[in-house]
């Protein structure tokens, strides 16, 4: 197999609209985007960990910690997050894109690698490839926070050049599986059931309610001293505190339309 050139790229900034500075919120002293990236560092798949975020001044909090811990980063368009990771992907070379978001710092690392291992034994065959059901909120089959979107480098510059709507400007990979799909070869991923939490769970980071579940989360395995947590030890805890499940469960998930 092909060496391939693996890199995650991850969406963030500081001026969220439902809840600021979200990324930067600390959890016993740790931020968000520092779980995020912790988590992401036992992937064995991937060759670069990169920010993308954007140049206004309200992202110097995210950009002095990306420094001080030795990252990683492009800043490019706040509001055209295509052109941003269009332009971090041109920065870095990059054969495999694997596209996640500051919202879930609870991804799953032995699911990126097992996308990832996917794409490379598939390369020639697809261009694009995702667990979420291809954004479709009410068809997907995992839980919200949990999502993984890959594609090849080459793709992402045809999205780039093809995608004109404010929408896709908004969402870089709406594209591939909105008017793309004629165009391009794609795939969503049906992951064991091992790496599947149940859909019902709201694991993103959106809104004040969506942190409060996280804390109570890492605190309860912060308490064990338990360092990685696992997607066991979240159904472990849902098992262990079911109520933990109506912290968040009233918050609406902004919903892209699909055709």
């Amino acid at each position: 197999m092909k060496n391939y050139i693996v890199s995650a790229i991850i969406e963030a900034r500081m001026d969220s609209a439902r809840l600021k500075g979200k990324i930067m919120k600390k959890i016993n002293r740790k931020e968000l985007i520092k779980i995020l990236i912790s988590r992401l560092k036992i992937c064995k798949e991937l060759d670069n960990i990169i920010i993308a975020t954007s140049k206004k001044k309200s992202n110097k909090k995210l950009i002095n910690f990306i420094n001080k811990n030795k990252l990683k980063y492009f800043q490019g368009s706040e509001d055209n997050v295509l052109s941003r990771v269009y332009k971090t992907i041109n920065k870095n070379k990059s054969d495999i894109i694997v596209r996640l978001t500051g919202d879930n710092p609870l991804i799953d690392p032995f699911s990126v690698d097992y996308m990832v291992r996917f794409f490379k034994k598939n390369f020639k065959k697809y261009d694009y490839i995702t667990n979420n059901n291809f954004g479709d909120i009410l068809n997907r089959k995992i839980a919200l926070g949990m999502d993984i979107s890959l594609f090849k480098s080459k793709s992402f510059e045809k999205v780039f050049l093809l995608a004109k709507k404010k929408e896709h400007y908004e969402h870089p990979t709406l594209f591939f599986y909105r008017e793309g799909k004629k165009i391009f070869k794609i795939k969503n991923i049906k992951l064991p059931k091992k790496m599947t939490l149940n859909k019902k769970y709201r694991l993103t980071v959106d809104t004040k309610e969506d942190f409060l579940l996280l804390k109570k989360i890492v605190n309860f395995y912060d308490k064990h001293k338990i360092k990685f947590i696992s997607l066991n030890d979240i159904k472990f805890f849902f098992k262990k505190h079911p109520e933990a499940i109506n912290i968040n469960k009233h918050v609406e998930q902004k919903i892209v339309e699909l055709s």
